[in-house]
């Protein structure tokens, strides 16, 4: 990966005592989002319908209150334990905002800070097999009408 192999090159560089340098975490993340209007759409119906996530509150929370079902908050986070390349594989779903308008945010990211995290020496190789994981995650999660959507 180009940013990372560049950053990297930077930090050795710029670093006084580069052959002693340790990595402490290493992390790729990407941050995606789309225009969402909470108020008109029903987000839990569009996460189990546009990205195959299941997730849900009883119907009766909402039908006899005065409880809106739009949630003026919304951050649903997921951490999974990963062998190769090692660290923990996040997902992140929230409600942010993009260009001033309501959006749904989601992070899928890697990161090493559980783990050994591996040598600068070792970190391109890294970042690529996490590319790579983080890839076939976004991809997976999007699948079907969400991805045609992007076309």
């Amino acid at each position: 990966m180009r940013t990372s192999q560049q950053a990297k090159e930077a930090l050795l560089s710029s670093h006084p005592t580069a052959e002693q340098l340790n990595t402490a975490v290493c992390q790729l993340r990407y941050i995606d989002a789309i225009d969402f209007d909470y108020e008109q759409r029903d987000i839990f119906s569009f996460l189990r319908e546009e990205m195959r996530l299941s997730i849900g509150l009883p119907p009766e929370l909402f039908g006899d209150t005065s409880v809106s079902k739009s949630p003026r908050e919304f951050d649903l986070s997921f951490a999974f334990s990963s062998q190769n390349p090692s660290g923990t594989m996040r997902l992140r779903f929230a409600r942010g905002a993009r260009g001033g308008k309501d959006a749904l945010i989601w992070e899928t990211a890697l990161d090493s800070s559980n783990e050994d995290p591996p040598s600068i020496q070792d970190s391109d190789a890294w970042a690529a097999k996490a590319h790579t994981l983080t890839h076939d995650w976004f991809f997976k999660i999007i699948d079907g009408k969400l991805l045609e959507s992007f076309k």
